[in-house]
């Protein structure tokens, strides 16, 4: 069994990597909503593969007063636990931003890939550029997909 661990809050971004994801067997998909919760499953948990939104509310919840406050840079800073706890896996950043910002500070989706790239070295995967409109990005996705989960 392979574990892989989404980490994905909007409910047709979600849907939509589910469906990309059954096609494969034996795999153990768990949903994290939350830079909260992803934390926690990091920590209890030895995944095969991360697919990661990079912005992400702080709690699990309803509504923006449940969620705390977002955070646009938390798939970054879970990649930064996964390393803490020694539990780094491939990873693939699924965004529909071109830019994220945090506490001021601006990044574009390269450069986060790039940072991504440092703490995970081979196990940085790619980036997925997910847009709701057109079907490209599941291409994507799919390659990268396909050449991960054969190797394991």
């Amino acid at each position: 069994m392979r574990h892989v661990l989404i980490v994905e809050d909007d409910d047709y971004k979600l849907e939509s990597l589910q469906e990309c994801l059954h096609q494969f067997d034996l795999l153990d998909i768990k949903v994290c909503r939350s830079f909260t919760s992803a934390a926690k499953a990091i920590k209890r948990t030895k995944f095969n593969l991360i697919l990661l939104d990079m912005s992400l509310p702080t709690f699990d919840g309803g509504g923006a007063s449940e969620e705390g406050e977002a955070q646009g840079l938390g798939g970054k800073r879970l990649i930064r636990l996964c390393n803490e706890y020694g539990n780094l896996c491939p990873t693939i950043l699924v965004t529909q931003f071109s830019n994220y910002e945090d506490f001021g500070k601006t990044a574009s989706v390269s450069e986060l890939a790039d940072e991504l790239k440092m703490i995970l070295n081979d196990l940085f995967i790619g980036t997925v550029r997910y847009n709701r409109a057109s079907t490209d990005w599941k291409d994507n996705l799919n390659s990268y997909l396909v050449a991960v989960l054969k190797k394991m």
